[in-house]
């Protein structure tokens, strides 16, 4: 009767051993093809697994070759995991020192190109990725719209972040080719900067009365590799089409990677009767705020093109050598400080200046890029000593807002302004080895110093044919040379200089 729970059914007799049992009446013949019999597969394996294509296709998002680990393709998921991890680790080891040293480093041009490579085709791995993982999931169905729908989001993901990061990297190189390939011709006349400025002279010897001596010949250069780059910064109201007889600012800016100090100079622009590096001195009434010009139009004779021979001339009356020159476009200054997003520090001293429609109270303040261009300019009610020193503010300001977190996200825009309004020889490619020096940089780490009184006066304006002039006191200039920049100091060792820190509060 029953075995267990179970009746026990019984097979019809034309049924031969080993063959299935049909549905229907006994003894009919449903030995049709139509039945199909269960694959060696089946009968070995089971029913086989199906896996649902968006799991496989986010994973994949996620990590290339993930979904492909998921439906079980394991070569697959190889082929597309292997890459993914190479790059990223590159990534990683590239990062390791900092994202300020990782986005200094793009300054490269070959390091921002491969950068810019590696995002690409990872974005174009990631998408193969995903669509094979989708569509290997298991067998293949028109896909549901919602389906469709996330998957295109997905996609678009990708391609935006990785447009993004290659739009990025190519920001970089292309700031790098635009500065490098951004000749300003000086009023149409002279020749093209060289792009090694020549160096300067060791400083004449000054005589009792405040005459100078030959200068000396320049000196061999030592064995030991210095730790100072000097850059001269020429702030200019022109750029390529536009014209200017004068410079705004003149400025060295020293970067000591040794002590990670920064020292600025800055000259009066009516400096006068000074010394040339090559022999010779200026007239009476020839300034330094338009010794390039002149030089440009061939009635200083120097041995350099204008900006080199302004760059060398600088660092010659410093006592220090100048490495490389920076061109800064004052007016585009204005759109460099609202693409940072405004610039904050602190103001000394309330400034007031009716012509140019300026009044900032003294204490903290942040201000936006036209305000910033009247601070720089303003003068009418101060004097162009203090005009300097606030020259110097706002550029360590905006130093400092550049290198922030904030400023960093906004390189892309700040590269592509900035490589229209300067022009620099200093090869990009190693400001990488200046990260150290910028991430210590504090306010005690910075000396500002102002050429003026007491390191010049004004003479009478009958002995400069009428003409509002100020002279170097090359003395106390030679003092604070050696006082900033120690033995690097062409000064240094001369008989009669004293050593004396900035004198000048501006």
């Amino acid at each position: 009767m029953f075995e267990g729970s179970r009746p026990k059914m019984s097979q019809p007799e034309d049924i031969e051993p080993g063959e299935a049992a049909v549905p229907g009446n006994p003894g009919e013949d449903r030995s049709d093809a139509s039945v199909p019999a269960p694959s060696t597969t089946d009968e070995v394996l089971g029913p086989r697994r199906t896996y649902s294509p968006m799991i496989a296709a986010g994973l994949s998002f996620l990590w290339p070759g993930l979904g492909q680990l998921y439906t079980r393709r394991f070569v697959a998921a190889a082929l597309f995991g292997v890459p993914t991890v190479l790059a990223f680790a590159w990534l990683v080891l590239q990062a390791f020192n900092g994202l300020d040293w990782f986005s200094l480093s793009l300054l490269d041009q070959s390091f921002a190109m491969t950068l810019m490579i590696v995002a690409i085709f990872m974005g174009v791995w990631r998408l193969v990725a995903m669509v094979h993982a989708y569509v290997t999931a298991g067998p293949w169905r028109r896909p549901r719209m919602l389906n469709s729908g996330l998957l295109a989001t997905l996609l678009v993901i990708v391609v935006a972040v990785h447009a993004e990061a290659a739009y990025y990297a190519w920001s970089f190189y292309s700031f790098d080719v635009d500065v490098a390939s951004n000749v300003i011709v000086d009023n149409g006349a002279g020749p093209t900067p060289s792009q090694t400025p020549t160096p300067s002279p060791t400083p004449a010897q000054w005589q009792p009365g405040g005459s100078f001596a030959a200068p000396t010949a320049t000196p061999e250069p030592t064995a030991e590799p210095s730790h100072r780059t000097t850059i001269a910064l020429f702030g200019l109201s022109w750029l390529p089409g536009r014209t200017s007889a004068n410079d705004d600012a003149l400025m060295l800016v020293s970067l000591d990677t040794q002590t990670n100090r920064v020292d600025m100079i800055s000259f009066p622009r009516d400096t006068a009767y000074f010394d040339y590096y090559w022999g010779g001195r200026a007239g009476v009434n020839t300034k330094l705020n338009n010794f390039r010009a002149l030089v440009s139009r061939g009635q200083i004779h120097a041995p350099d093109p204008s900006l080199t021979a302004l760059a060398n001339e600088m660092g010659y009356l410093a006592g220090i050598h100048v490495d490389y020159y920076a061109v800064l476009d004052m007016l585009g200054f204005t759109n460099l400080v609202d693409a940072a997003g405004g610039i904050c520090f602190t103001v000394p001293k309330s400034v007031v200046d009716p012509s140019y429609h300026l009044s900032i109270g003294a204490g903290y303040q942040c201000i936006n890029g036209t305000t910033a261009l009247k601070y720089a300019r303003a003068r009418h009610t101060s004097n162009d000593y203090v005009r300097a020193g606030r020259q110097q503010q706002l550029l360590t300001a905006l130093a400092k807002k550049i290198a922030s977190p904030s400023g960093i996200g906004r390189l892309p825009k700040l590269l592509s302004l900035a490589s229209k309004i300067i022009q620099t020889n200093f090869p990009l490619n190693t400001a990488k080895d200046y990260v150290t020096l910028i991430r210590q940089i504090g306010s005690g780490d910075i000396t500002n110093c102002v050429l003026g009184p007491p390191y010049d006066y004004h003479p009478a304006t009958n002995l400069t044919k009428g003409a509002w002039t100020s002279r170097l006191m090359i003395p106390l200039v030679a003092g604070l040379s050696v006082q900033l920049f120690g033995s690097d100091s062409t000064y240094y060792g001369m008989e009669g200089v004293v050593p004396a820190p900035c004198a000048s509060d501006y």
